[in-house]
């Protein structure tokens, strides 16, 4: 592994720190004699930029600073991630019989082929996939990538805010890690970001499809604001608190959600082709869009799947001064990023 995604030494108690484009959140957790505890959860929500621009640098530091300061943590070491948008993800065949230096060889090659950067500019692991019954004479080879500034940038911000990187992981699969069983069959997990969502793949710790779309929380915000005349930061108040007039919900939500499930049906479909042989056993909601009103039932009604909310504290003990959020959901990357440093987690 190359510095950056290599595993972080194992720790009993961890930050994971999410940084969105429309808020960050923070979630402390301890291991206990079954299990795990969380400590600490807080959201910050970003402030709306016209521009459509994530804050600058300095104004994420105070907002990653507050948030610790109010978690009364006495932890300056965390896990974090690098955006799914940043990360090049490539499953590679090479033939049986390599040894881990050829294999990771073959990887520098593959990045110099097909990645938009080399390899001295990048950061990247691999994993060896399951094997394909169907051609005995290869193996299957993951392959994720990253540019090394996009790694720089995250270590510099956190830095700055008095804070050392354990370990980077890729958002993909801390959502996986907080919401999936080690042998679940195939699943697909769908995250509903501001700026864009994510349709993943899965099987057990696999994954073998991942699609990324411009349609999310902001997309909505923008049409509230076009609908109403309302200003970005008002529309965006407006959704979270669920203060928008009367006919929001048919008027507006109801064509956003049918545009949204139509591309989840299409990613699946686009899945389904890749994958004949595959049946996807279930899928569950992520992200701060999870439970916008309605979606679930549209979800389970048009793709004929059981959908559910994710939930990933559903077997974890709360410190007693601990207050769950009502948005549970949107703490899945946290979570699987705090799992990451745990001593069983490290997948």
């Amino acid at each position: 592994m190359i510095e950056g995604f290599r595993s972080p030494e194992k720790t009993k108690s961890v930050l994971g720190i999410d940084i969105g484009s429309s808020a960050v959140r923070l979630l402390e957790l301890s291991k206990v004699a079954d299990g795990y505890r969380l400590e600490a959860c807080l959201t910050e929500i970003l402030p709306v930029l016209d521009t459509g621009r994530p804050p600058d640098h300095e104004a994420l530091c105070q907002t990653i600073t507050r948030l610790v300061r109010s978690s009364g943590t006495s932890l300056r070491s965390v896990m974090a991630s690098v955006p799914d948008s940043s990360v090049k993800i490539k499953v590679v065949e090479l033939p049986t019989g390599l040894s881990e230096s050829e294999i990771e060889a073959c990887m520098e090659v593959e990045i110099e082929r097909n990645f938009p950067y080399s390899a001295d500019e990048t950061v990247f692991d691999y994993v060896l996939l399951p094997n394909n019954e169907q051609q005995p004479s290869a193996i299957r080879v993951l392959l994720v990538a990253c540019r090394l500034q996009e790694v720089r940038a995250r270590q510099h911000l956190f830095s700055s805010a008095g804070l050392d990187i354990l370990a980077l992981d890729v958002e993909g699969y801390a959502l996986q890690r907080a919401l999936l069983k080690a042998h679940e069959p195939v699943v697909v997990l769908v995250n509903i970001g501001s700026s864009s969502t994510t349709l993943s793949v899965l099987i057990g710790d696999c994954m073998l499809f991942h699609k990324e779309h411009a349609l999310a929380g902001r997309a909505l915000t923008e049409q509230i604001q076009s609908y109403y005349g309302l200003s970005l930061q008002e529309a965006e108040l407006g959704k979270c608190r669920k203060n928008l007039p009367n006919d929001y919900s048919p008027s507006v939500l109801r064509p956003f959600l049918e545009l949204l499930v139509d591309q989840v049906r299409s990613f699946r479909q686009l899945f389904l082709s890749a994958h004949p042989f595959s049946e996807i056993n279930r899928l569950i909601l992520a992200g701060g869009g999870a439970a916008l009103d309605g979606l679930p039932h549209l979800l389970e009604e048009s793709l004929e799947l059981p959908v559910s909310i994710a939930h990933p504290f559903a077997d974890m003990q709360y410190a007693e001064s601990m207050k769950i959020p009502s948005d549970v959901a949107a703490f899945s990357l946290a979570c699987g990023l705090a799992l990451r440093g745990m001593d069983d987690s490290g997948h």
